[in-house]
């Protein structure tokens, strides 16, 4: 029979490390079929578990008692409700100090803290998966009604996206008025509702409908207790989900830190007896470390594994394909050439002909018969890349190729306003979003090159967190400057100065680019015309001329029809507080789209690639285009620089990038990826002219490759976890002994040790196994024999 300390112990224990109990009964489910192994590796350890402490425990009871007791304290401090293991219940001393005090290390190793402050936070060595409200089956009593839901039909994230609206459908109502549940509760009628994911931006909760039938079975319920319900159920936990970057070191710390705390505040003498009941408590809660750590250790590699690259398609224009000398007249007799015409339209790029538009974007996914063809011929030419993912799973699996090669990095990460409106994802706790920010920063810092820098866009929202972030992460020393974007957009009145600026941070890898930015100044600017001549402009005051030499401009000048000024182009150097105009409603420039999108000026972004990025064409001449107006002329460079934005958010870092000849580099995930950034870019390939693309001379063309990568949830979803068989339970004590007999992703081999990705699922079923080992850092795929591919790919299926 279980004592009490051991019955709330192994409540605890299960309730924490399992974590939070999820309804979805949907198999399909990656994080619920991680849940339902957790539990049986919970299972498992719990028989060995309870026998050590029995034997540790011989006939004294007491003692029994008190090591589940120590035990509960000790652990409870350390799970929160998804079963991630940070700093949740304890002190504030052992938050702050057990990074600068490890137990077993020589006084002399002990690690310190070097600067005079440090930024501590709770989530500080987790790797952050994602954040979802969980929905669970509920009852609700509200004005005599019942109101039932079932959430088996749920579906969770696939990444960190953000979470869809929900649907409530309406499956049983009736009438039960006069039946007594007990002395308190009279219960007049219930009302059953599936409830599921919306299968588009908004709920397709049918009210009216509703209402009718509740109506038709005598139940008088209003739209706004309806609705009250809904929202009711819709208050359910908002989880955050971790992984531990090392949970051994961090539990053992901790042990050993709890262990001293409790004998240096004891006041009896501790006699041989008690000290080895201490030590036998502390071989316990280590067994128990040991246990949690190892699944914690496996939850690292899936999440560290590098990913997939599946359904990846080029997007290049016409005019790119004949230059490569592809013959697009193919296209024209595909099949696939309807569907593209019928994109074309969509995207409002249709003409008569619509091959005369030389610029005109064509997706390979309509012509999979010449992929091949078109792949071979771009190779070496691709101008970007975009890739479908949550965005730490994409920089961890690009780390590799893209090591020392970025130039320069931009990123408007969310701001953490709380705002639920917006496209993405932005409301996490500051320690979540801390986490998440630190993970990808940590790496985004190995891909710049020595010459790279990066810009972080936010708000006063989060801009004094990621400064310390940043100095941590880059270093103090490589702090360049802190931009003030201010721009004018209208707000109501309110009782607060009216918040019309952003912050941008840059930093610098080491011996970074910087191009100096020069503006011209007010009163240059209103003489320079809309139109320019080699030489010089006409200005409403007249003419302005720039190269004194230019023989057009002479003639113009001595003509006598025009007041002569002569100015250089250079102007004045941009300041740190930029005066850009944000993006009105109405602008050719603004993204048509349903969503609510944090789009930002190109030319705010024309700005910071000029300032920290060569371009690849030569000016034609050195007249002051718009660009320069708004920042400054590009830099000549044989190679162009790559630009890497891992927020892409509307794309605008792309489309400004390719406009100005940089490479570039971008991710974004879910339904925005297909909605907004990649008809963005198709239409940027195809010469769309917004934004600066006539300041920059930009009339279209060029090609890039995108992708999806295999997600965290779909590995989850695949993996086989296997039991430990019964007569191999005893074949050696280790800590990994659970995971020994695991299949992983190992059936994309059959057992004649054939290759088959398809083994694994239709899922897989279109991977891209040349640009996932590239991305792994394997340059010669070609060269490669079977021998050396199976031990290639060993990485991507049994970690």
């Amino acid at each position: 029979m279980q004592n009490k300390n051991e019955q709330k112990f192994y409540e605890i224990l299960e309730n924490l490390f399992i974590g939070a109990k999820i309804s979805p009964k949907n198999d399909e489910n990656g994080f619920i079929c991680l849940l339902r192994a957790k539990s049986d590796y919970f299972s498992h350890f719990r028989k060995k578990f309870e026998t050590l402490i029995n034997e540790k425990t011989k006939n004294n009871s007491e003692f029994k008692e008190e090591i589940y007791d120590k035990l509960y304290d000790f652990f409870h401090r350390y799970f929160n409700e998804s079963g991630a293991l940070l700093y949740e219940r304890t002190p504030a001393f052992y938050n702050l100090f057990t990074d600068a005090y490890t137990a077993k290390m020589p006084y002399e190793q002990v690690k310190s803290t070097k600067n005079d402050t440090e930024l501590f936070y709770k989530t500080k060595d987790l790797y952050y998966v994602k954040s979802e409200k969980i929905y669970n089956d509920l009852a609700i009593l509200l004005d005599g009604i019942k109101y039932e839901f079932d959430a088996s039909n749920l579906k969770m994230k696939k990444s960190n996206e953000k979470q869809k609206e929900l649907d409530f459908l309406l499956t049983e109502c009736e009438n039960l008025f006069g039946e007594i549940q007990d002395e308190n509760t009279l219960k007049n009628g219930v009302i059953k509702f599936s409830v599921s994911n919306a299968s588009s931006k908004m709920s397709d909760t049918k009210i009216t409908d509703i209402l009718k039938e509740l109506k038709k079975a005598n139940l008088n319920v209003s739209e706004n207790e309806l609705k009250k319900a809904f929202k009711i159920y819709e208050k359910q936990s908002n989880i955050d989900f971790f992984i531990n970057k090392n949970a051994k070191e961090f539990l053992s710390r901790q042990l050993d830190l709890w262990i001293y705390q409790y004998l240096f505040t004891q006041t009896a003498d501790f006699k041989e007896q008690r000290i080895k009941q201490i030590s036998d408590f502390k071989e316990i809660a280590l067994n128990l470390i040991n246990f949690i750590s190892a699944f914690e250790n496996e939850l690292c590699k899936i999440w560290l594994k590098p990913r997939f690259v599946i359904n990846s398609n080029f997007v290049v224009s016409l005019s790119t394909l004949k230059k490569r000398g592809f013959d697009t007249n193919k296209l024209k007799t595909a099949k696939g050439y309807e569907s593209q015409e019928d994109e074309w339209r969509e995207l409002s790029l249709k003409s008569e002909d619509l091959l005369e538009n030389e610029n005109l974007a064509i997706d390979t996914k309509y012509f999979p018969e010449f992929k091949d063809e078109i792949s071979k011929l771009l190779e070496n030419f691709l101008d970007g890349t975009l890739i479908k993912s949550e965005n730490f799973g994409a920089l961890n699996s690009i780390k590799n190729r893209f090591k020392n090669s970025v130039d320069l990095i931009y990123i408007d990460p969310p701001f953490n306003t709380e705002n639920n409106q917006f496209a993405y994802l932005d409301k996490f706790k500051d320690s979540t979003w801390l986490s998440m920010m630190s993970n990808r920063l940590e790496i985004a810092k190995n891909l710049l090159s020595s010459q790279g820098s990066i810009y972080v866009h936010l708000d006063y929202n989060g801009d004094y967190l990621a400064r310390i972030l940043l100095d941590d992460i880059f270093g103090k020393e490589n702090f360049r400057n802190e931009v003030i974007w201010a721009y004018d957009k209208w707000t109501s009145s309110s009782d607060n100065f009216q918040r019309n600026h952003d912050t941008i941070l840059f930093y610098k890898k080491e011996n970074a680019v910087f191009n100096e930015i020069r503006e011209i100044t007010e009163n240059l600017k209103e003489k320079y015309s809309k139109g320019y001549l080699l030489g010089g402009g006409y200005g409403s005051d007249g003419l302005v001329i720039y190269d004194k030499n230019n023989k057009k401009a002479e003639e113009l000048a001595n003509s006598g029809k025009y007041k002569v000024v002569y100015a250089e182009p250079n102007g004045k150097p941009v300041s740190d507080v930029w005066r850009i105009p944000f993006i009105n409603p109405v602008a050719s420039e603004r993204i048509k789209s349903d969503e609510n999108l944090t789009q930002k000026p190109e030319a705010l972004l024309q700005r910071i690639i000029n300032a920290s990025s060569n371009g690849k064409t030569e000016r034609e001449n050195d007249l002051p285009l718009e660009s320069d107006l708004q920042g400054g002329s590009s830099r000549i460079n044989a190679t162009p620089s790559l630009v890497l934005d891992f927020f892409a958010g509307s794309g605008t870092t792309l489309a400004t990038a390719h406009k100005m000849g940089r490479k570039w580099l971008g991710v974004e995930m879910g339904e925005h990826f297909d909605t907004v950034i990649l008809p963005r870019m198709k239409k940027v390939l195809s010469g769309e002219q917004g934004g600066i693309s006539k300041a920059a001379n930009f009339s279209g063309g060029g090609c890039f490759k995108y992708y999806e990568l295999e997600s965290y949830e779909q590995i989850l979803r695949n993996i086989k976890f296997s039991p430990v068989p019964k007569d191999a339970e005893n074949l050696r004590e280790s800590e990994q002994d659970c995971f020994l007999f695991d299949e992983k992703l190992s059936r994309a081999y059959d057992e004649n040790l054939a290759l088959n990705l398809k083994n694994l699922g239709d899922e897989y079923a279109n991977i891209d196994l040349k640009e996932s080992f590239l991305n792994y850092g394997i340059k010669e795929f070609d060269t490669l024999n079977d021998e050396k591919i199976m031990q290639i790919l060993r990485n991507f299926l049994v970690w």
